[in-house]
Formats: C-alpha cells, sequence, structure tokens
C-alpha cells in the first residue's frame, strides 16, 4: 500500500489536492486535534468546507476514488480559537492518504 501526504489549510485549496485515472480505494487519515472536511467532486467546491463530511480527530475515513474524481480537504477550524491565536499561528495541518 502506497500513502500521500497532504498539506490541510481553513479552506479549499486551489487545486486538487489528490486524483487517480482509475477507480481506487482510499483511506484519509487525520492525525491532527483538528477536524478536516472533505469532498469528492471533479471540480473545486464552492460551498463552505464545514458542509461536508468531516474526519474526526485522530480518525480515519475510507472510501472508493472514481477514475477521474478529485479529492479536496480543508480544516476550517484552524482560523479559529486556540489555533489562530497560537504563537506562530497554526496555519495547515497534514492528512496522510493510503491507497
Amino acid at each position: 500500500m502506497a500513502y500521500q501526504e497532504l498539506i490541510v489549510q481553513a479552506d479549499w485549496p486551489v487545486g486538487a489536492q489528490f486524483t487517480t485515472a482509475t477507480e481506487i480505494d482510499v483511506s484519509v487519515t487525520n492525525g491532527n486535534d483538528v477536524p478536516i472536511n472533505i469532498v469528492t467532486s471533479s471540480t473545486k467546491p464552492t460551498q463552505q468546507p464545514y458542509l461536508f463530511r468531516e474526519i474526526k480527530p485522530f480518525e480515519n475515513m475510507e472510501f472508493t476514488l472514481q477514475a477521474d474524481e478529485k479529492l479536496w480537504l480543508a480544516a476550517p477550524g484552524l482560523g479559529k480559537s486556540a489555533f489562530a491565536q497560537a504563537r506562530p499561528p497554526i496555519t495547515s495541518v497534514t492528512a496522510i492518504v493510503w491507497y
């Protein structure tokens, strides 16, 4: 099994974080103190990240990524409370995609 480490910020990134040419089973691991929201779509989501499925801290989510489908991740909680007030502010976390 291979993996890829992804940088996750408070809002959707400019480009998709992971895509595949063929259908594959993936598992996304959130090893952080902040929830990560996830969506699979061929285009960048236009709605706020908190409206989509959530991977809770220290949990993972397994699903099938269809051919040419893109994976988008965001952690909207990074802009709030302790994360924004940390010195230096925490502006990104990582997620690991196993495939």
